[in-house]
C-alpha cells in the first residue's frame, strides 16, 4: 500500500509573509541586512516559527550582494561552521543563520561562539492572536482550504496560540478535509479539537 503525502509546500515569498506588531521588527532587520554587525544575523525561533520563510525573503532581498543562508545551524559540524565563517571573511558574505537553539546554548568551540555572538541575534517571538489568525489563513490558502471569518474565530478561541499548535492543527484539518471530501466547517473542526 502506498502512502500519500498531504503536505503541500508553502508559499515563501515576501507577499505571503504575514506581518503584525509581533514580528515587524524581524522584517525591518532583514531589510537592513547591510547594517548587521559583522555582516551576520542569527534568527532564533521554535520549529514552524517561519525562519525558513524569513530566510527566503532575505535571500531574495540580498540576491545582488554576496550572501549565504544557513538553515538549522545546529545540524552543522564545527568544521562546517568554521568553513562558512572563513568563506564569509574571504568573500565578504552576509550570512543569515537560522536556529532553533540560541547561540549561547550551541555546543561549539570558543572561536565559533565568539564569532556567532559578534553578529545580531534576533528571536522570533510566539505569535500574537493577529499573527496566529494571519498565518492560519495563509496556510489554509497554501492547502487550498477556504475558511470563513466565523470559522477562524472558532478555531482561534480553541487552538493554543503557538506555532507548533497552528502547524499541527492545519495539517490535521487539511488531512480530514481530504479524507472526508468536505470543506472546513465548525462541525469538522470540533471533531479535531476533542
Amino acid at each position: 500500500m502506498h502512502e500519500i503525502n498531504f503536505i503541500w509546500p508553502p508559499e515563501l515569498g515576501r507577499a505571503s509573509f504575514v506581518v503584525t506588531e509581533t514580528n515587524s521588527a524581524i522584517i525591518k532587520w532583514i531589510e537592513s541586512y547591510k547594517l548587521w554587525p559583522d555582516q551576520q544575523m542569527i534568527l532564533v525561533g521554535q520549529r514552524y516559527s517561519g525562519k525558513t520563510h524569513i530566510g527566503q525573503i532575505w535571500a531574495e532581498l540580498a540576491k545582488d550582494h554576496p550572501h549565504l543562508l544557513v538553515d538549522e545551524i545546529e545540524n552543522y559540524t564545527e568544521e562546517q561552521i568554521i568553513q562558512i565563517l572563513h568563506l564569509s571573511e574571504t568573500d565578504h558574505l552576509a550570512i543569515l543563520w537560522c536556529s532553533q537553539i540560541h547561540p549561547k546554548n550551541l555546543s561549539y568551540c570558543q572561536y565559533i561562539q565568539t564569532r556567532l555572538s559578534s553578529g545580531l541575534i534576533v528571536e522570533v517571538p510566539q505569535p500574537c492572536e493577529n499573527l496566529f489568525r494571519g498565518i492560519f489563513r495563509k496556510r489554509c490558502n497554501d492547502f487550498g482550504l477556504q475558511i470563513s471569518d466565523e470559522l477562524l474565530d472558532y478555531i482561534a478561541n480553541r487552538v493554543p496560540i503557538t506555532f507548533a499548535s497552528l502547524h499541527d492543527f492545519i495539517f490535521k484539518l487539511n488531512r480530514e478535509c481530504l479524507i472526508q471530501q468536505k470543506v472546513p466547517s465548525i462541525a469538522l473542526v470540533t471533531t479535531l479539537i476533542r
